[in-house]
């Protein structure tokens, strides 16, 4: 039997529920669909008041920091079709930066923001997930019929399922954070967040808007390994501030920020019970 990387994986929509005869759940999956519906409208508006995604041009230094978060770099969905392209310039921009022997704070800034784009979408293929299957309405293929244990067990440790994975549907973005007490809070947390705005806060953009009012400090989360390993993952006091219910009980992730900051000469981010 094939790898689940290898399946061809097919992400089912929340409208396929409708034969589900159980009222609660029918109630649980139309408030989700409502909800969502409510959210691609509001993100439709934000869009149309944006200004022009900027052209790709690998011959026009120096590069324009100032619009950098203008290019897309979607995770999933149809727009997520151009993002590993987009990646590959974009850092192959910032190292030739990097080679003139360029150490501004914005440009490194930039870089790990892209790491943790880089990262999901590295995930995304070691699941075996399509990106544009993956709409607002998807159901993770954990939480469905069908999915062999022994496929799932094949995957890093960080990103096998856990229960709450495999009964309770959710979006497959959730998926593709490789710490599994982060997925759980908020896999029960449902549609009471939005999670539009998790996504972009975890990449480091406070608000759609942040243009303006960027700081000299990282706002999201940072990755300094390998993706699926979660010992390379690091919060930041920003989005500790703005999500700290979706971190609660991360102990694993408590440790590894404090340690990536004690490396810097930071003070830690958590107290930690000793031992």
């Amino acid at each position: 039997m094939g790898s689940i990387r290898n399946w061809p994986i097919e992400v089912s929509l929340l409208e396929d529920w409708r034969r589900i005869n159980d009222p609660e759940t029918r109630r649980t999956i139309q408030n989700r669909l409502n909800k969502r519906a409510h959210r691609c409208r509001q993100r439709a508006r934000k869009a149309q008041a944006r200004s022009a995604v900027p052209k790709l041009d690998p011959v026009s230094p120096p590069l324009n920091l100032a619009k950098l978060d203008g290019f897309p770099l979607y995770i999933v969905g149809p727009g997520a079709t151009e993002t590993p392209r987009t990646l590959r310039f974009l850092e192959a921009a910032m190292h030739a930066e990097f080679a003139k022997g360029s150490l501004r704070t914005e440009l490194l800034l930039s870089l790990t923001r892209l790491n943790i784009v880089r990262a999901l979408h590295a995930n995304l293929g070691i699941i075996g997930y399509i990106p544009t299957e993956m709409h607002d309405d998807a159901v993770s293929v954990f939480c469905m019929a069908g999915t062999p244990d022994q496929d799932a067990a094949i995957l890093p440790p960080a990103l096998q399922p856990t229960a709450l994975q495999r009964s309770i549907p959710h979006h497959p973005w959730l998926d593709l954070i490789p710490i599994s007490q982060m997925r759980d809070n908020l896999i029960q947390a449902g549609d009471t967040f939005d999670d539009w705005q998790l996504c972009h806060d975890l990449c480091g953009h406070r608000s759609p808007d942040h243009h303006a009012s960027k700081g000299k400090e990282e706002t999201g989360v940072i990755v300094w390994k390998d993706p699926w390993d979660p010992s390379g993952w690091e919060v930041t006091p920003t989005f500790l501030q703005n999500w700290g219910w979706v971190v609660r009980d991360c102990w694993g992730l408590f440790a590894s920020t404090n340690m990536w900051r004690a490396q810097r000469g930071e003070a830690p981010l958590f107290r930690l019970p000793p031992g």
